[in-house]
């Protein structure tokens, strides 16, 4: 294989990389919201069990 050839591959791998760098703090951070929402949503529903068994 050509050294110019490989150059050429890697050049063209070059934007998917940058592409990513960019994508995957985004995706990162997308998936912790949503992750923190669902858990702050058990975590209110298990206490006001807790409350409503309290007030009993």
């Amino acid at each position: 294989m050509n050294t110019t050839t490989m150059d050429m591959d890697f050049i063209s791998i070059l934007p998917i990389i940058s592409l990513l760098i960019y994508l995957v703090p985004v995706l990162f951070v997308i998936w912790f919201m949503t992750k923190s929402i669902s858990l702050q949503k058990e975590r209110n529903n298990i206490l006001r069990n807790i409350s409503n068994k309290l007030d009993k």
